[in-house]
């Protein structure tokens, strides 16, 4: 295994303007998971209740996603319900249950724990530290996090910065972290620890940031955005799973990582769930990452 992803499996249900998805497959793993194994092996550690669909486990068999690390535990599963403005960038949670989750230790299967990559998704920082605390010091970790972390939880937020390889936060919570503007803001975050820092900008792309150096990263011009909902995570996802089959973390395979991250967020938003991922080709996913790179340079 490459990469193990840690975060929510989860029941969602999404309002859009356009449509509403009724319940669905969703979660921070679930996403990230997905998109990280167009690239690496990939499995991962989160919990599901008993009211979980055994056909959404299926669907991430069929993309070859480990669930060794995947507990079972009576009651219900961690379920999330969102509402979309017009503007897609904005969103208001309508309701919040972590259910089984918010009882989960983040037990580390033994045979997870030779992944060279490890990708701490959108969850608690408690949930999160506990996952460092079994690794070995030679892994690369990589975290996300939310503004309702940062507020609540700060502490453990900075202590989970500390302990990471890279981070991944939007520009709303860098500014949160540290006062500054996205720019600024990255050489803050690596003076906390990270030696990767990736801002996201939505719709304006992203800024990565290495000790070093920096770079802007556009997005793809997506012709119909239907719903926002896990493109974070399936950057993070995209971004890590190239990463993983990587060497060392150069300059260039930055680079392509954030550029793949990007183009695997592009086709998450065009549909409910993992509905137009799980049509993604090989093709398509080049012939995007062509795009964004050009415009990179």
């Amino acid at each position: 295994m490459d990469l193990f992803v840690v975060g929510s499996v989860a029941i969602d249900v999404v309002d859009t303007p356009r449509a509403s998805s009724g319940r669905v497959l969703g979660g921070s793993a679930t996403y990230a998971a997905y998109a990280a194994s167009f690239f690496s092996k990939v499995g991962i550690v989160s919990v599901v209740g008993s009211d979980f669909p055994e056909e959404y486990l299926e669907v991430l068999r069929r993309r070859g996603i480990n669930l060794d690390g995947l507990a079972f535990a009576p009651g219900p599963s961690f379920f999330w319900h969102g509402r979309y403005a017009e503007d897609s960038n904005e969103r208001v949670t309508v309701k919040v249950c972590p259910n089984v989750l918010g009882e989960f230790d983040g037990s580390v299967p033994e045979s997870y724990l030779g992944a060279p990559c490890v990708l701490l998704g959108n969850c608690s920082p408690s949930l999160q530290l506990s996952v460092v605390n079994q690794l070995a010091p030679s892994r690369l970790v990589f975290a996300d996090t939310m503004d309702h972390w940062i507020t609540g939880s700060c502490e453990g937020v900075r202590e989970l910065i500390r302990r990471s390889t890279g981070i991944f936060v939007n520009e709303f919570e860098a500014t949160l972290l540290t006062d500054a503007e996205p720019q600024d803001a990255a050489r803050k975050l690596h003076e906390m620890g990270p030696q990767v820092v990736v801002v996201k900008l939505g719709t304006k792309g992203s800024i990565l940031s290495w000790r070093g150096g920096a770079i802007h990263v556009p997005v793809y011009k997506v012709k119909d955005v239907l719903d926002a909902t896990g493109a974070g995570d399936c950057f993070a996802g995209g971004f890590m799973g190239y990463l993983s089959g990587k060497p060392e973390l150069s300059r260039k395979v930055l680079v392509d990582a954030c550029v793949y991250g990007t183009v695997m967020a592009s086709f998450c938003i065009e549909s409910f769930s993992l509905n137009r991922l799980e049509r993604v080709s090989p093709a398509e996913i080049e012939e995007r990452r062509r795009d964004v790179l050009e415009r990179t340079r």
